[in-house]
C-alpha cells in the first residue's frame, strides 16, 4: 500500500476508501447481478471507488496500478490472458 494517500481517498470519518477494479468477460446477467450490482451499492454508500472493465476491451495498465483490489469474474478465455501478462501479474 502507498505510504501517503491523498485526502480524496478518505471518507468523512478519515477511513481509507479502497479502489476496486472489476474485470468482466462480458456484460452477462450473472456478472452484473453477482458482481457489479453489489459493488455499485458500496459505491453509492461511498465505501469504495470502482472501475468496471471488460477483459477484452478497455483494461489498461493504469487501471490495474490504480486498484487496491482486482476482482476477476468468470474470466476463463485463454485468449484474454494478455490482460494479466501485459500488466505484470504472470
Amino acid at each position: 500500500m502507498k505510504s501517503e494517500l491523498p485526502i480524496s481517498q478518505f471518507n468523512s470519518s478519515k477511513t481509507v476508501i479502497p479502489k476496486i477494479l472489476a474485470i468482466l468477460p462480458a456484460l452477462i446477467p450473472s456478472s452484473i447481478i453477482l458482481v457489479v450490482e453489489p459493488l455499485m451499492h458500496l459505491l453509492k454508500l461511498r465505501k469504495i471507488e470502482l472501475r468496471v472493465r471488460l477483459e477484452n476491451f478497455y483494461v489498461r495498465s493504469a487501471d490495474m496500478e490504480w486498484a487496491d483490489l482486482i476482482v476477476f469474474c468468470r474470466n476463463t478465455e485463454p485468449a484474454n490472458d494478455g490482460v494479466l501478462e501485459k500488466n505484470y501479474f504472470l
